[in-house]
C-alpha cells in the first residue's frame, strides 16, 4: 500500500486544517525550534511573528515539507503528513522573491502548475484568468515579468498559487521588499481573497503591525518556541510574558514585588495592581501599561513626576516619551492640542483598573 493511500485510509475527521504535536527541528546541536504544538482552523488567517531568528521560518519549512523534522508529528485536515513530501500535502507557497519565471509572460507563470498537472487546455485558460482577476490584474496577461512593478509581480505569485486552488497557502515574509503603501494595497488583497476563498493562510512576517491587522490569530515565536498563541486583541491586552508585552505595541513596563494589601512596589514608588489582579503578597513580577492608559498633566502635582524628553506629531493625537526621576522611561499617548516640549516638567497617572501584570512565572 504506497503512502498516499495510507495517508488518506487513517485521516480521520478534524476542524483543524493543521495539527502540529511536537515538531522540532535540530542541526546537530543547534535547536532552531523548540517542540511546537498547535492547532490551525480551516478558513483560519494565522500568522508567525517575532524577530530575526524567532523560528517562523523554519516552522513554515516543515509546514510545507521543505526540510524534514527532527521530531513531533504533522496533519492536515487529520491526516499525518510528518513524511510527506512537499507535492503531497496540498500547499500553495508565496515567496518573498516571487520566483517567477522571467521568460514567461504573466498569463504563462499562471497557467504553470496548471499544465504541469496535465489540465485541459480550456480550463487552464478559464482557471489562469480568474485567478489574474482575483488579484486585480485582468488584461495583464500578456505581459513580461520585467514589465511589471514590485506589487504587480508579487500579485502574480499569488495568483499563480490561488490557480490550482490549494487549501492552504504559506506565505513567508511575501511583502517585505515593497515599500509602505504598496504593502498596505497586498494586505488589503490578501484579506478579500482570504474573505471570499475561505482558504487557510499561513503568514510570516516580522512586522508587527502587519500581523495585527492581518490575522484572526497570531502566533507570536521568540528563539524557537511559541510564546503566545492568541487573538491580536488578547496579545495586546493580555501578554502572557514580558517578551510579548513588549514586542507587541508600544508598553512602560515596570518591574516590583507585591506588597500586602495589593500594591506593587517598584523603583518609582508603590503603584495600584490592575483591577481583578489576584496575586499573593511577595509575588514578583511587571505591571504592563499601554500608552493610551496613562494621562500626562502640567499642573497637578499628583502622580508620577517627571519630565518630557521628545514629542512627536501623529495628527489626532502625539506620542510623549517621558523620563521619570530614576530615568525610568514611560510612553503616553495625548491629544495633539495639548501644548508640551522637550524638557518640561509634568506628572503622569492612569486609572487602578488600567494595565496588566505578568507575574514571573508567567514572564
Amino acid at each position: 500500500m504506497n503512502d498516499r493511500l495510507q495517508n488518506s485510509m487513517t485521516a480521520v475527521s478534524s476542524p483543524f486544517k493543521l495539527s502540529i504535536r511536537g515538531l522540532y527541528k535540530a542541526y546537530g546541536d543547534a535547536v532552531a525550534l523548540e517542540r511546537v504544538t498547535m492547532d490551525v482552523l480551516t478558513g483560519e488567517f494565522v500568522t508567525l511573528l517575532g524577530p530575526s531568528g524567532s523560528g517562523k521560518s523554519t516552522l513554515l519549512q516543515l509546514i510545507c515539507g521543505l526540510v524534514p523534522p527532527s521530531g513531533g508529528r504533522l496533519f492536515i485536515d487529520g491526516a499525518d503528513r510528518t513524511q510527506a513530501s512537499a507535492a503531497e500535502r496540498d500547499i500553495g507557497v508565496v515567496f518573498q522573491n516571487y520566483a517567477l519565471f522571467p521568460h514567461l509572460t504573466v498569463g504563462e507563470n499562471v497557467a504553470f502548475p496548471l499544465r504541469i498537472r496535465g489540465l485541459e487546455r480550456s480550463v487552464i485558460l478559464r482557471r489562469m484568468e480568474a485567478a489574474l482577476g482575483m488579484v486585480g490584474l485582468t488584461g495583464y496577461t500578456e505581459r513580461m515579468p520585467s514589465e511589471l512593478s514590485g506589487g504587480q509581480q508579487q500579485r502574480v505569485a499569488l495568483a499563480r498559487c490561488l490557480v490550482y486552488q490549494p487549501s492552504l497557502i504559506l506565505m513567508d515574509e511575501s511583502f517585505s521588499a515593497l515599500d509602505r503603501n504598496r504593502r498596505l494595497v497586498l494586505q488589503d488583497e490578501v484579506r478579500r481573497i482570504h474573505r471570499e476563498t475561505g482558504t487557510t493562510f499561513i503568514f510570516v512576517t516580522h512586522d508587527q503591525e502587519e500581523a495585527m491587522t492581518m490575522s484572526d490569530r497570531i502566533c507570536l515565536m521568540n528563539r524557537g518556541r511559541v510564546e503566545q498563541f492568541d487573538t491580536p486583541r488578547a496579545l495586546y491586552d493580555t501578554p502572557r510574558t514580558v517578551f510579548a508585552a513588549d514586542f507587541i505595541g508600544t508598553s512602560t513596563i515596570l518591574q516590583g514585588v507585591v506588597r500586602p494589601g495589593g500594591r506593587l512596589a517598584t523603583p518609582v514608588g508603590d503603584l495600584p495592581l490592575p483591577d481583578g489582579s489576584s496575586v499573593s503578597a511577595g509575588t514578583k513580577g511587571a505591571l504592563v501599561l499601554r500608552p493610551e492608559h496613562l494621562r500626562l498633566h502640567t499642573d497637578d502635582e499628583t502622580g508620577l513626576r517627571g519630565v518630557v524628553e521628545d514629542v512627536t506629531f501623529g495628527g489626532a493625537e502625539q506620542r510623549v516619551r517621558f523620563r521619570l526621576g530614576n530615568d525610568q522611561k514611560i510612553v503616553v499617548q495625548v491629544p495633539a492640542t495639548l501644548a508640551l516640549s522637550a524638557g518640561q516638567a509634568a506628572t503622569v497617572r492612569w486609572n487602578a483598573g488600567d494595565g496588566h501584570f505578568i507575574p514571573d512565572q508567567e514572564a
